[in-house]
Order: C-alpha cells, then structure tokens, then sequence
C-alpha cells in the first residue's frame, strides 16, 4: 500500500528531506560497502582503439552518442576484433551494468540488457557502474535515479556544460545517491520502467508515422502515385513563376517583451515556433496564407530553407534573414515543395555561412499538377499527417512530464510503494 507523505517522519540531508529509513550515501561509500564494484571507464592513451581498428562486426565499441534516450543503441557502434579487446586493460561492460556518459555529452544513462557478444567496450566518455551485492541495490534503480533531475543538474553543474563537458570517475565517487530498501528500489525502477515502456513505444509509433508521412511525400509530391479521380498534367514551373517575393527587415532594436508583433527570424522557424520575439513595430508584416523561408544559416545548419506557413494576417513580422513567399498555388502544396528542398540545401559547403539570394530561392524548379484541387487533395493528407504526429508527440512530452513529477515523489519518499 502507497505511503503518503504525512504519514511519514523525514530528516534533512544536503539533498533535501528524504524518509527517516533511507540513506543519502557518496558513490564512494557504495563502494566501500560493496555495492558496487569501482566505476571505471574505457582505456586511455595508446592502447586506445583507432579508427583503423574498427571493423564490420566484432565487440561493439561503445561510445557516448551511442546512448541515448535512456538507451544503448549498439547497431550504430563501431566494432573491434574479440583478439583486440581482449588485449584492453578496462572497460568491460556486461548485462546489468548502468552506463553513464561523462566527458562530451554528459549524463546520458542506459542500462547493458541483451548482448550477442560476451561483454562490450567503453570508451573513456563512458563509465559503467555494477552491482556487487544484488541484495542491496537493485540496476535498474541506478539507472532511474540516474536520469533524476537532481541527479542530472547536480552532474552538469560539476562537469562545467557546454561541449566539453566533462566530469571523472574520481569525483564520480563524490556524487550522492540516495539508498532506501531493495524492495522499495525494486517497486520505484518498475513503476518508472513502465513508463519508458509507453514512452519507448511512442517514440517508436513516432518514428513509424515519420517514415510513412516521407514515403508519402515522395509518391505524391513527384506525382509517381496519383490521388483517384485526380490524372490531370503536372508542368515544371520556377518558383518565380508561382509567387510573389519580399525580404523581411532587421527589428533588433526594436525587440520587446510585450510587442503587438511576432518577429519572424530563423529560430522561430528552426524551433517550430517555440523560440520567439516580439516587437511594437512591424518592417514586413506577412499576409495570411504566405509561406516564409530562412535564407540565412550557419554551416551545416538545420534552418536553412525551413518553411513556415502564415495562417493570421498582421500577426508576423519578418527580419531580413527570412524572405515571404505570396503563392498563386495552393499554400501548404508550396510549403511541403520547398521545405528543406534539395535544389537549396545545395547551396551549403558546410564551409561557411549559408546565404541564399533572391535569385537562389527563385530559380528553384517545382513540378507540380496543374488542377488546384489536386494540390489541395496533396497538402491536405499530408497536413492530416502533421497533425497525428504533433498530436503523438505532445502525448509523448505529457507523459515525459508526468515521469519528472513521478521520480521527484519516488525517489524522494515523498510517496512510498511499500
């Protein structure tokens, strides 16, 4: 039977309250009772393998951007030879061991589950942590309390952030975790655990929605599958020929916090809308039904010719990275043509800054089918499409949030399971 807070007695720690009965211990403390066993990493200097070392298949060699999302995704290792591994000195990760990334990206946590090899190498970006005694600490609940917030805040603060990022397995040991009963790590990590299972399968439905929404885009944008009643001709036209063209005006000195006017520039179009600026003065206010596209972006950027449809008239404004487009077609058929379209992504060496002209943007050649109606009937399914993807995705973030709260009262005994 759950336990509430008011039935309980709590004590201080440097971590807050936590149950009379539970501990606040370092990872060094673990140790010395023997927990777990010393969290060690991957091999350093001169033993450590090259990438001509690498091979097809073999020990898979674990690296940080291997674990993500509270997963190990062994499929995008690099693999070395068993005869190689075999010559290392540390790094041997085995089922059940939690892996935590500590130099680079730090704080990204997964556990060892299924291996078709006998253990699997780490790189100096990864520690593994091992359970000595079973009866004691439970893996699957380090991995939780490892993706903590607490935990995660109290790691990035010591590691310093940024790209180089990093935080030794000697102040490692100084980290505190917090230890109830093993029954009750138990019941905490399969609480938790379910709730990645139903995030997990998201994401994964996610992914299958974007894969048949870029099928679709493919067949019905090049006309290779036409819609029934629909066999009317598809012409090449530039998109000179199918829009009006303007270039949006600087606001920086105009920015306000409580501006009448959204400000249109490249992270709000990169970020979908969630990075935004206002500003009392509009430069280049952009019609209802107009399509706005970055021309600007740093190398190898995501933003380049990201598109955004305007649906409110005289609610955007727009700065002089991004040009509007007036379209004399269907809007939404534009936007999902040019959207991130090959003819502009082109145009970047990932040398240097992107910055397309007018004429770069107004050369680019779109076929498309003559009947509007066709248009429409295209746009709209794979709008349709958008729309079951947002809808999962902010059930995804719902439930992601709803995990945060959860471990915030678990892992804090602020609710107990037992």
């Amino acid at each position: 039977m759950t336990k509430l807070m008011e039935k309980q007695k709590f004590k201080q720690t440097e971590i807050g309250e936590i149950p009379e009965d539970w501990e606040v211990l370092s990872i060094e403390t673990l140790i010395s009772r023997e927990l777990i066993e010393k969290p060690l990493d991957g091999n350093h200097g001169n033993i450590h393998p090259k990438n001509n070392d690498f091979i097809e298949d073999g020990i898979p060699f674990v690296m940080a951007n291997n674990i993500h999302d509270g997963n190990l995704n062994l499929k995008t290792c690099h693999y070395i030879s068993q005869k190689q591994a075999d010559k290392l000195q540390k790094g041997f990760a085995i089922i059940g061991d939690v892996l935590l990334t500590h130099k680079g990206t730090v704080g990204n946590v997964a556990i060892v589950e299924k291996l078709e090899t006998p253990y699997i190498m780490l790189t100096p970006q990864v520690t593994y942590y091992r359970v000595k005694n079973s009866n004691m600490l439970c893996s699957s609940y380090i991995k939780q309390y490892f993706q903590y917030n607490l935990f995660q805040q109290t790691i990035k603060n010591i590691s310093g952030g940024g790209t180089r990022a990093y935080i030794g397995i000697t102040t490692q040991r100084q980290l505190p975790f917090i230890l109830s009963s093993i029954q009750e790590q138990i019941a905490i990590a399969t609480v938790l655990s379910d709730t990645d299972e139903l995030i997990t399968s998201l994401d994964k439905l996610i992914a299958k929605k974007k894969a048949i929404k870029q099928c679709a885009m493919q067949e019905l944008l090049t006309g290779k599958k036409r819609l029934p009643r629909f066999s009317g001709e598809w012409k090449e036209k530039a998109l000179q020929e199918l829009v009006d063209f303007s270039n949006g005006k600087a606001h920086e000195t105009f920015i306000s916090k409580d501006g009448r006017f959204i400000v249109v520039n490249s992270k709000f179009i990169s970020s979908n809308g969630e990075v935004v600026k206002y500003s009392n003065k509009a430069f280049a206010l952009a019609p209802a039904k107009s399509v706005l596209m970055v021309m600007s972006d740093v190398p190898n950027g995501k933003a380049i010719a990201k598109c955004f449809i305007v649906e409110e008239e005289s609610k955007y404004t727009v700065n002089q990275r991004i040009c509007c487009l007036v379209p004399n077609i269907d809007p939404k058929f534009l936007f999902y043509k040019i959207n991130r379209n090959p003819w502009y992504l082109s145009f970047d060496d990932g040398v240097k800054q992107t910055n397309l002209r007018k004429e770069d943007v107004l050369t680019c050649k779109l076929t498309l089918p003559v009947d509007h109606q066709e248009q429409v009937a295209i746009s709209t399914i794979l709008s349709n499409m958008d729309s079951e993807l947002e809808s999962l995705e902010k059930k995804r973030d719902k439930y992601l949030m709803i995990k945060q709260g959860m471990m915030q009262q678990l892992l804090t005994g602020k609710i107990r399971l037992i």
